[in-house]
């Protein structure tokens, strides 16, 4: 994970993105066949967001095991699946399921409107294989 120079740190003195990513190296080694996580890119920059999604990925694909994952960027489950990971996602709408399907279908500009009274719309970025990212925007 790369993030050997903090096995000496005291634990209250790492901040919100070292602490992440200690947490999640934590729930890799412990090798479950599913891993559930919160939030897993809660306080990491860009660049360690790509890096732990890559890995999530590559733990998911390559060791046969499971990912759940709970978060309120739409981006990740549409990156999972651009990478060709078998994705099934959930929309809660006031704490109830409003509907289960692959991001790509879930996250309709209609379905988005309505739950955050915003407007989306997934975006194919142009000089890539296969990657989307949702823009939204208020008026």
């Amino acid at each position: 994970m790369g993030i050997s120079h903090l096995a000496e740190e005291e634990y209250t003195t790492l901040s919100g993105g070292e602490l992440q990513l200690v947490l999640l190296a934590r729930a890799l080694c412990q090798n479950s066949d599913i891993l559930i996580l919160d939030e897993p890119a809660a306080h990491l920059d860009i660049r360690h967001t790509h890096r732990i999604m890559n890995l999530l990925f590559r733990f998911s694909s390559e060791k046969g095991k499971s990912v759940v994952i709970s978060t309120h960027d739409f981006n990740h489950p549409l990156q999972f699946e651009d990478m060709g990971a078998n994705v099934k996602m959930a929309l809660m709408d006031h704490g109830k399921l409003s509907g289960v399907s692959s991001p790509k279908s879930l996250l309709s500009p209609n379905s988005l409107e309505q739950m955050y009274q915003v407007k989306s719309r997934i975006v194919k970025v142009s000089d890539s294989p296969e990657r989307h990212f949702i823009a939204t925007w208020s008026e």
